[in-house]
C-alpha cells in the first residue's frame, strides 16, 4: 500500500499516519531514512494492522525512528483558546472543506442548485465515523488533519509544518489544500482496503437475521416466483394522492411517546392521508403494526422484503421499473473531474429511483425530519420533477451552522425564526421557512400525570428532591466521540451521591437503553444498588433509541442535568416543559447560543454542579437563577402553547390539499404560507432563496 507518488523530503522528522501498514513500513519509511539518516523521526499513528505494529517495534530498535499509537479523549483535544476541537469540525472546518469542493464545482452542473448543494453537502456529512469504512471519508480526513495539528502544537519544539500520511480520497486536491492551510503536508497513500470490512459487513446483516425476519426473506422469495406479481408499479393500487413519511423512529400513536406519526390531527394530517414506508430489518412492518395502520387508514409500503413480515399481499414490495436511471442531458460524465463525476452519478441515480417511487406511488408529498444525509435533497428534486412538494422539520436543537445539516427542500419547519439565519448560512436551498414552535411540546399535558405518579413513587421511598439525568450515548473509542469510561463516571458520579443522601431521589433517561448495563460495565452493579433504595427510576424501555421524550423525565423532577451542551435538544425539552435544566460543558463549546444563559445554567464540572443543586434544594426560591432559561427561551420557542405539531400538521393539510386538486405546486405552496402568516403572525413565515 505504497504512497501514491515517491516520497518529498520531510519537512522535519514528525510524522504522522492514518493507520500503519506493512506496505508503508516497506515503501514510505526506508526513503525518509534515506532523507534524513542523522534524524530521529517520531512517527505517530492513528490506527495499526497488527502485524505492522510487530514489524514497527523491530525496527525502532535498528532504526533511527519511533512509533507511538495516538490515544486521547476527544474532550482533551482543545484548541488554544480552550475550544473543542471536534466541534470546531463539525460547526467550522466542515464549513471550509465543503467551499472548497463548492468553489471547483464544474460550471455545467451549477446551474442545477440541489445537485450543487448535494456536492457540497455529500463529501463531508457522513456519520460511520468508527467503522472501516471511514478511511473513505472526508469528514474523517478532515478531523484528523486538526487533531494532527493539536498534536503537534502539544510537543515543544515541534516545526512549523508537519506531514501526515492519508489514504487516498474523493476530492484529494481539495483536502491537500485545506491541509496546507493548516500547515500539514499530505502524502496520499493508496485507498486502504482490508479483509475485515466485507466479513463485518457481512456478519453485521447476519446479526440482524431472526425467525421472522427469515421467514418474511423465504415467503418473499416464494410469493414473488410463484404468486402473483403484487408490485407498486401497478397504479391502481394506489388510487389517491397521499402524504408520504418514512418509518424511522417508534411505531404507533401514543402521544406520551416519540413517534413517526406525532403529528397526526383530527383537523390536520390524519391516517387516511398517509402513505407509511419502511425501509429497514430493524424496524420492519408486521401485523401488530398492519393492524393499527387499517384501522387508522395508513397504507403502508416497503422498500425491501427485510423491512415487512407480512404478506406482500397485504404490504406491496416497491420494485424498480426497467426504466433504469435517467441523466439530465447537460452531464457529459466524459468532460466532468473523477470525484464531481462519480457523485453526480449517485446523485442522479438516487434522484431517478424517488421519481420513479413518487409518481408510481401517487406521492405529491413528503415531509420528514432526516436531513443529515444528503439523499433528501435528491429526493426533493425527484418529487419536484413528480409535481409535489417536499417538507423538512426539525426535530433537534441546532446551535450552529454546519454543512452536515444543509437543507434541500421546499419547506423547512423550524422551532423559531432564529433557525432562518442558520439554515441561510448552512447554504440550505429552499422556498418558505416556517416557525412552529417546538414540536413535542404537545406531549406535555399527555404526560403530566405519569409524572406525577413517578414522583410520588419516588418521594415513598424517601425522595424530597429529585434530579434527572440526560445522557447522550457513548461509544468503544474515545478519540471520535465520548467513550464509555466517560459514561460510567457520570453515572457513578451521581449513583454515589444518591447512595449517601438520604433525600435525593435520581431519574436517568440514557438515549440508548439498549446498551446502558453493557456500558456501564462494573458500574452497573452501582445503579442496581441504587434501584434497590427506590429512590432511582431507570427509563431502560427502547431498542433503538428510547421510546419516551426528555420531558416524561423532567416533569418529575425539580432539576434537569443533560449531560452534553454540544447535543442540547434533551436540555431544551426539559426547560421547555418548566423544569429547571442546567447544561454540562466538558469539551469546551462557548460558540453556542446557550452560553448566553450563564454560569447558572452551564457548568464545567460536577462539582460546581452538584454544589449548585444542592444550594437549591436547601432554598427553592422562585427567584433562584439556577437553571433559569428565561432570558432566551422565547427565542427558541415562540409559542409555548403546545401546538407546534398542529400548526404543522395544519400546514402540511393544506399543501396536500390543494396538491389533490391538481393545483400547481407554486400556487400551492404561497397560499399556504400566506394563510399561516396571517393567522400565526407574518413574521413566522420568511422566503427562503428558491425562487
Amino acid at each position: 500500500m505504497a504512497s501514491e507518488a515517491p516520497a518529498r523530503e520531510s519537512p522535519s522528522g514528525l510524522i504522522y499516519l492514518e493507520r500503519l501498514t506493512l506496505a508503508w513500513l516497506q515503501a514510505d519509511l526506508p526513503k525518509l531514512v534515506q532523507l534524513k539518516p542523522a534524524e530521529k523521526i517520531q512517527v505517530f499513528f492513528f490506527d495499526h494492522d497488527p502485524a505492522a505494529l510487530a514489524l514497527a517495534q523491530v525496527l525502532s530498535g535498528i532504526c533511527p525512528v519511533t512509533f507511538q499509537e495516538l490515544r486521547f479523549q476527544c474532550a482533551e483535544v482543545r484548541d488554544k483558546d480552550g475550544v473543542s476541537v471536534r466541534l470546531k469540525v463539525v460547526y467550522e472546518e466542515l464549513a471550509v472543506m465543503g467551499g472548497m469542493i463548492c468553489r471547483d464545482i464544474p460550471d455545467s452542473l451549477k446551474k442545477d442548485k440541489r445537485l450543487a448543494l448535494f456536492l457540497m453537502k455529500a463529501p463531508v456529512c457522513s456519520l460511520d465515523l468508527y467503522s472501516e469504512g471511514r478511511y473513505l471519508l472526508i469528514r474523517q480526513a478532515v478531523q484528523l488533519i486538526n487533531f494532527v495539528r493539536w498534536h503537534a502544537g502539544t510537543i515543544n519544539g515541534a516545526p512549523k509544518v508537519t506531514e501526515l500520511f492519508l489514504f487516498s480520497r474523493p476530492f484529494s486536491q481539495q483536502l491537500c489544500e485545506y491541509a496546507a492551510s493548516k500547515h500539514i503536508r499530505l502524502s496520499l497513500m493508496k485507498p486502504y482496503h482490508s479483509w475485515k470490512a466485507p466479513w463485518q459487513k457481512i456478519g453485521k446483516k447476519f446479526s440482524k437475521l431472526n425467525v421472522k425476519v427469515f421467514k418474511a426473506l423465504l415467503r418473499h422469495i416464494l410469493s414473488t416466483v410463484f404468486g402473483p406479481k403484487v408490485r407498486t408499479q401497478e397504479s391502481s393500487q394506489f388510487a389517491d394522492t397521499r402524504l408520504l413519511l418514512e418509518s424511522r423512529l417508534e411505531f404507533g400513536l401514543n402521544p406520551q411517546r416519540i413517534s413517526d406519526l406525532f403529528f397526526f390531527d383530527a383537523e390536520g394530517i390524519r391516517g387516511n392521508d398517509v402513505r407509511l414506508v419502511f425501509n429497514g430489518s430493524y424496524n420492519p412492518v408486521d401485523e401488530d403494526k398492519l393492524r393499527v395502520m387499517q384501522q387508522e387508514g395508513i397504507e403502508a409500503i416497503a422498500l425491501t422484503a427485510q423491512s415487512s413480515l407480512v404478506s406482500p399481499s397485504k404490504v406491496p414490495v416497491f420494485h424498480r421499473g426497467s426504466a433504469g436511471t435517467r441523466m439530465d442531458e447537460r452531464w457529459d460524465f466524459s468532460r466532468l473531474p473523477k470525484d464531481y463525476a462519480a457523485f453526480t452519478a449517485q446523485y442522479a441515480h438516487c434522484r431517478s429511483y424517488w421519481e420513479d417511487f413518487f409518481k408510481r406511488c401517487q406521492i405529491k408529498l413528503w415531509a420528514s425530519f432526516y436531513k443529515n444525509e444528503p439523499e433528501h435533497i435528491a429526493m426533493a428534486e425527484a418529487l419536484s420533477m413528480a409535481g409535489g412538494v417536499s417538507a423538512i422539520y426539525q426535530r433537534s436543537y441546532e446551535s450552529n451552522p454546519t454543512p452536515i445539516l444543509a437543507v434541500g427542500s421546499d419547506i423547512i419547519f423550524s422551532f423559531s425564526k432564529a433557525e432562518y439565519g442558520i439554515e441561510m448560512q448552512n447554504g440550505s436551498d429552499f422556498r418558505y421557512h416556517v416557525a412552529t414552535g417546538y414540536l413535542g411540546d404537545f406531549r406535555f399535558g399527555h404526560l403530566r400525570e405519569g409524572a406525577k405518579q413517578l414522583r410520588q413513587s419516588l418521594a415513598q421511598a424517601g425522595a424530597r428532591h429529585v434530579l434527572a439525568f440526560f445522557d447522550e450515548n457513548t461509544i468503544d473509542d474515545g478519540r471520535w466521540f465520548f467513550n464509555h469510561r466517560f459514561l460510567q463516571e457520570n453515572y457513578e458520579f451521581w449513583l454515589e451521591k444518591l447512595l449517601t443522601t438520604p433525600t435525593l431521589g435520581l431519574i436517568f433517561k440514557p438515549k440508548v437503553p439498549k446498551t446502558l448495563r453493557a456500558r456501564l460495565g462494573a458500574a452497573a452493579g452501582l445503579l442496581d444498588k441504587a434501584r434497590q433504595t427506590g429512590r432511582c427510576y431507570v427509563f431502560d424501555q427502547g431498542d433503538i433509541q428510547s421510546p419516551f421524550p426528555p420531558a416524561a423525565a423532567s416533569m418529575a423532577s425539580d432539576l434537569a442535568v443533560h449531560e452534553m451542551l454540544g447535543t442540547a435538544t434533551a436540555g431544551l425539552e426539559s426547560a421547555l416543559s418548566g423544569t429547571r435544566t442546567i447544561l454540562m460543558d466538558f469539551e469546551g463549546w462557548p460558540s453556542s447560543p446557550l452560553y448566553q444563559l450563564g454560569e447558572d445554567v452551564i457548568f464545567k464540572d460536577w462539582d460546581s454542579a452538584w454544589r449548585a443543586c444542592q444550594d437549591y434544594f436547601k432554598d427553592p426560591s422562585p427567584a433562584s437563577p439556577l437553571g433559569d432559561w428565561s432570558a432566551m427561551i422565547d427565542r427558541l420557542d415562540p409559542f409555548h402553547d403546545g401546538l407546534a405539531a398542529r400548526r404543522m400538521s395544519g400546514y402540511l393539510k393544506e399543501l396536500l390539499e390543494g396538491l389533490r386538486r391538481n393545483e400547481r405546486p407554486s400556487d400551492v405552496m404561497a397560499r399556504a404560507a400566506e394563510s399561516y402568516a396571517r393567522r400565526w403572525g407574518k413574521d413566522k413565515v420568511q422566503r427562503g432563496p428558491r425562487q
